[in-house]
């Protein structure tokens, strides 16, 4: 133990007769411990912290492949395709993100919007705070545009109204009618503040990536 103590305060000396040695080897220390929480704190959130959802376990991300190799998002038309052909999962949902211009009548912002198939909210185990769920006969060409917001935009564009079901709001010029809002705990990909049936917007959807 003494030996210990007295090559402590050895070293300790030395660290002191060379300041610019010891600030290079603290800041080396520093970034090394730096680097480490940063790729912890990726992998912890990325494989080993469990999905915000009830049974988040069973919960599987679909893609399709290119021939070539290489992974890409399933298109719509597929994923129909997809949802009445398979007897596999107990339920089949898409999302599709975009960034739009969400006008209220507390001003008008950019928002991360989320296009999402009618059994979204039931396949991660989702109810909406207020108003109701998604429903089949929402997510049809021609239905009404309905939006489910999040608790974060139901306070800050619309300040808690409780009778904000019903209300309206524009997105990128469409005006969408509130139909619920969402549990304050609930989180989505890419901070997600509104989201909408897919199949109303579909034909917006793939002439604004055509052009």
């Amino acid at each position: 133990m003494g030996t210990v103590v007295s090559d402590v305060k050895y070293s300790l000396r030395q660290l002191r007769k060379s300041p610019g040695f010891t600030a290079i080897i603290v800041l080396t220390l520093a970034l090394g411990i730096g680097a480490n929480t940063a790729i912890f704190s990726i992998v912890n959130t990325t494989f080993l912290r469990a999905l915000p959802y009830p049974d988040s376990d069973r919960l599987v991300q679909l893609a399709e492949r290119y021939a070539q190799g290489g992974g890409r998002g399933i298109s719509y038309p597929n994923f129909r395709d997809w949802l009445e052909q398979q007897e596999v999962f107990g339920g089949l949902a898409i999302f599709h993100s975009a960034q739009s211009k969400l006008k209220t009548e507390a001003g008008t912002e950019m928002v991360s919007v989320q296009h999402v198939s009618s059994d979204f909210f039931k396949v991660l185990g989702v109810r909406p705070r207020l108003g109701r769920d998604m429903r089949p006969d929402d997510d049809t060409p021609a239905a009404p545009r309905m939006a489910w917001i999040t608790h974060d935009t139901w306070q800050r564009f619309f300040q808690g109204d409780p009778d904000v079901v019903g209300r309206s709001c524009a997105c990128d010029g469409q005006v969408l009618t509130i139909a619920g809002v969402l549990p304050a705990d609930f989180r989505f990909y890419r901070s997600a503040q509104l989201f909408t049936a897919i199949a109303p917007f579909c034909q917006s959807l793939f002439s604004r990536y055509a052009r």
